[in-house]
């Protein structure tokens, strides 16, 4: 176990590395075409392939009240859309229109651009032991 010194810096340094990445979604502008919960959440209902509210909630580790408030946003601005369950009209399953593809794609590629930029200055190694890093914490976080 790290000392609580280091514990500390590794808090401030998640902190500062978060905020910064919020900062690198932003356009020249200073706006976000989609902040990094929203990106999220249209990430997963792409790959989840039609997730109900109860998922989305879940694999966001909100409140069902704050993903409602969530998806009213993505579905006001067009980017998702709700469909009642063929078998159960209870459930209600979310979808990405062709507009929520398009923006999570220009998202994407506008993100990968800037995070290029940044990895350019690090040598590979350091960039593989980064990835290595990532993947073992996310990997140590399911457990």
């Amino acid at each position: 176990m790290p000392e609580t010194k280091k514990v500390s810096q590794l808090i401030d340094l998640i902190f500062t590395f978060t905020r910064q990445a919020r900062q690198l979604m932003k356009d020249d502008s200073g706006s976000s075409p989609l902040n990094i919960i929203y990106a999220g959440t249209l990430k997963f209902i792409a790959e989840t392939g039609d997730p109900t509210m109860k998922e989305v909630s879940d694999y966001l580790s909100i409140a069902p009240p704050s993903a409602t408030f969530l998806i009213n946003n993505l579905a006001d601005s067009g980017q998702i859309k709700r469909t009642h369950d063929e078998k159960d009209r209870r459930i209600v399953r979310l979808s990405l229109t062709e507009k929520g593809k398009e923006d999570l794609k220009k998202h994407y590629q506008k993100v990968a651009e800037r995070m290029k930029k940044i990895f350019s200055r690090l040598s590979e190694k350091e960039v593989e032991e980064l990835f290595e890093v990532f993947n073992n914490l996310s990997r140590l976080l399911k457990d």
